[in-house]
Order: structure tokens, then sequence, then C-alpha cells
């Protein structure tokens, strides 16, 4: 082999590297997958059986994750056959312009019985608290911090929004303690650490974003990274440290490194039911 086809070959082989490197980001930004998960709540009123949340969480608008994706996502999520939208945070990246150009995009978001946000860390940081509560606060979404009725032939479903566990974050046992005992509550966080804070009150479930679900598996080895307190709590359904079910999604964006291999991206289409059947 000559100089120049060595130069070639090892150009080539670059060229393919780079490539494969780029191809998760790539993927991660146009192949957002609906999936679709049944969660037993044995509490579950019957007036609500197949109750039908779709979660959005962690989108990361920034340099990664442009505004024509989430434009998209958002129409996506609005055409989808469900109740009520639910959003757990992080919607920025790192700076307040993002902010102000994302949240006229999220207050696009409708469902047939309503649309209920939070906050995530990253709307927190970067001097970005301000801007974010102003604009949580004047979309009509807001759950942060407070918990809704939802009424069905004289039966109730509570829902209640938490806030950041690292930046906002307030008793959710207080949070829960006017809904009556016996009455059923899905919980709002960012973190699914939060869950294990809830110490004497109960949570039928807990729906939680923030992990990515790792951003990176690899075969045989599992998530390359947990950060959270709780190992166990990467994505999917899980379970507290008290036993109450924990669902995380992998959510849309990135942090840290703008990659995700074996870690799709998702849109959450949540269908409740009080007992599963062998067929579920």
């Amino acid at each position: 082999m000559n100089r120049r086809s060595f130069l070639k070959l090892g150009a080539a082989a670059a060229g393919g590297a780079a490539a494969a490197g780029c191809y998760p980001l790539l993927a991660a930004q146009i192949s957002v997958q609906v999936n679709r998960y049944r969660l037993a709540v044995p509490r579950l009123p019957e007036a609500f059986e197949g109750f039908t949340i779709v979660q959005l969480t962690d989108l990361h608008y920034g340099f990664f994750i442009h505004l024509e994706l989430l434009r998209d996502l958002i129409t996506q999520v609005n055409n989808l056959p469900h109740h009520i939208t639910v959003c757990t945070g992080d919607y920025i990246s790192n700076a307040i312009a993002e902010v102000d150009a994302i949240w006229p995009l999220l207050n696009g978001l409708r469902a047939r019985e309503g649309v209920f946000s939070i906050l995530g860390n990253h709307d927190h940081e970067y001097g970005c608290t301000g801007s974010s509560i102003h604009w949580l606060e004047n979309s009509g979404q807001n759950l942060r911090h407070s918990i809704r009725k939802l009424e069905r032939n004289g039966e109730v479903l509570w829902l209640a929004g938490t806030g950041d566990l690292w930046h906002d974050h307030r008793s959710i046992d207080a949070l829960l303690d006017p809904i009556p005992a016996e009455e059923c509550r899905v919980v709002l966080v960012h973190n699914p650490d939060s869950a294990d804070t809830i110490s004497r009150q109960h949570a039928d479930l807990v729906i939680a974003g923030h992990t990515h679900g790792g951003q990176i598996n690899l075969p045989f080895v599992g998530t390359l990274v947990v950060r959270e307190r709780n190992k166990e709590y990467t994505y999917g359904l899980r379970r507290s440290k008290r036993g109450f079910p924990v669902f995380i999604s992998r959510g849309i964006g990135m942090t840290r490194i703008p990659l995700r291999i074996n870690c799709p991206p998702e849109i959450a289409v949540l269908e409740l039911t009080k007992r599963l059947t062998a067929t579920s």
C-alpha cells in the first residue's frame, strides 16, 4: 500500500468513526418513541379505569435539541388519545433565553382533562428560577407544590405536584396531608429520589423524569452511570423504598454528553388500571 492509499484509508476510517459517533446524537433528535405502559394502581376508582396520562419530560431545549423538533413533538402529544398530559420538568438546558423560547410552545399543549406541569433542576439553575416560575404560574398548567382533584361519577383521583428535590424541595407528606387517606393519589416529581422522601403518607403512583434512562445502556452491563441516590431508579417501573410504584420516563433530551446509546428518547403513555390481567 503506497502512502496516498494509506492516507485515504485513514481518512475514510476517521470519517466512519466520526459518523458512528454522531449517529446516537442524530438518532436521539429524530427518533422519539411513543411507548405505552399499563400500570396497576389497586386503589384506582372504577370510574378512572383506563385513565390515560401522557408524560413529557426532560426536553432540554438548547444546542442539541431544537425548537422545530419540540414543536413537532408537542403536536404529536396533542394528537395522542389521552385524558391528561403531565410535564415533569427540565424544559431547558442552561440559559434564561431558553426559558422564554420553550414556554410559548409548552403553552400549546392540550389534553381532554387538563395539562399539569412542575419544574426540574435545570429550570432553576443558571439564574432561571424566576423566569421558570413566572411562565409556569401563567401557563394554566401549574401543579408545583399543589394538589388537584379530578372527579368522575362521584369518584375522585388526586394529582399532586412537587418542587425540585435539589432546588425547591418541600415536604411531600405535608403536600398530601389534605387528601383523605382512602383516596387515590398520583404524585408528579422531577427527580425519582423524591419518592423516597415520602415517609408517612401513601402514594398510589409516582411519575418522574430526570434520569434520561441513564442515556448510555450497554449490553450485559446495563445503565453505565446512575447519579440518583437510589440506584434502582433508572427508567421504567420501579418501586420506592416503601414499596409504592415509581414510573420513570427516559425523557427527550440529553445533558453532559450528547449521546444516547440503547436508550432512545420517549413520550410515555401511561394507562392506569385497577388490576393487570394475564394478557396485559
